[in-house]
């Protein structure tokens, strides 16, 4: 087709290593170069065993935060156990762990993504408004950070 890209094709299409202009067009199979992953704190003992799972020691996204957003104001004993533990998986790798009532995910990650870069989280809240992010579970986040790309079915 002789249609151009949206800003979102664009996003993508640098973030697989096409030239510059070019996109991915909805449908099309990729795995765009994930820069920033964001995991939330009712995910994230899930995405830690993911991790376990793929033996992932580093991780190869450039960013990798684990917040505790969700659970930091009334936790459960299984919330205080995850706030304790989880951060040091998280650092040991590579990522950033946040502090329960440090705040919540998107506003920490908004401060700290690059523009037009391409990201993912398990959170309603992992949106990136200068950059473009793509839900997903536990297991995709995972992956996305351990490996550095996420397999996509482009979206319209």
């Amino acid at each position: 087709t002789k249609a151009g890209f949206t800003l979102a094709q664009k996003m993508v299409g640098r973030a697989v290593g096409l030239p510059e202009g070019q996109g991915v067009r909805p449908g099309t199979y990729c795995e765009p170069r994930m820069t920033t992953v964001g995991s939330q704190d009712t995910t994230g003992p899930m995405t830690r065993d993911e991790l376990k799972d793929l033996a992932c020691l580093g991780f190869s996204a450039d960013l990798v935060m684990q917040s505790f957003c969700h659970t930091a104001a009334y936790p459960k004993p299984v919330d205080v156990k995850t706030h304790r533990e989880l951060p040091a998986f998280i650092s040991s790798r590579g990522g950033v762990s946040l502090r329960p009532g440090d705040g919540v995910i998107h506003s920490w990650l908004n401060r700290l993504l690059l523009p037009d870069t391409v990201g993912t989280g398990g959170d309603s809240h992992t949106r990136f408004p200068i950059g473009i992010s793509f839900p997903a579970g536990s297991g995709l986040v995972a992956f996305g950070a351990a490996t550095g790309v996420m397999p996509l079915d482009m979206p319209e």
